[in-house]
């Protein structure tokens, strides 16, 4: 592009006058915040709700979980279809990949806990029960608390990376 700007023209002899006009545009991010990181934050959050459930009801986790892959995806084709398709890795696609990691690995691990070979209950006295039930509930909390370590870890690292990108694309 010819950079007009030195150009001297004679008012006198010219048949054209030379204007530009320069826009700066920018986007609220507040709109993304709102319509597409929270909701998936808390569809992240709604399928931890199925570690609250005790470990024989494996088929009601699941449902959970599909359930809330499905409107992860759904939220993910929302998202998708109100930007302009590119060929690059966005932002938001980071996150949501994150997301279905997560979700998935919760789904990963109610299976895996149905298929932990227990003694019944039946062949122990009452204290070794108990005392297996609250290893249970130590156990589901330390899953839990991992699950939420590993998204605010996310978060702290992706937000300030994603800020200084938009602050660098929009100079």
């Amino acid at each position: 592009m010819k950079d007009y700007s030195r150009m001297s023209i004679d008012p006198e002899d010219s048949l054209f006058q030379i204007a530009w006009l320069e826009l700066k545009l920018r986007r609220s991010p507040l709109i993304a915040l709102i319509s597409i990181y929270i909701p998936a934050l808390m569809i992240v959050m709604a399928s931890w709700l199925a570690f609250l459930l005790p470990d024989s009801e494996t088929a009601a986790k699941l449902g959970i979980g599909i359930t809330s892959l499905l409107s992860l995806i759904t939220l993910t084709s929302y998202a998708d279809s109100k930007l302009p398709k590119v060929s690059y890795f966005r932002g938001h696609d980071l996150f949501f990949g994150f997301s279905f990691a997560m979700m998935f690995s919760s789904c990963v691990v109610h299976v895996r806990r149905k298929f932990t070979i227990l003694p019944r209950s039946s062949m122990l006295d009452q204290s070794k029960v108990s005392e297996m039930n609250c290893k249970l509930r130590i156990r589901s909390f330390s899953t839990v608390s991992v699950f939420v370590f590993s998204l605010l870890v996310f978060n702290i690292v992706y937000w300030p990376v994603v800020i200084s990108m938009s602050q660098y694309a929009s100079d």
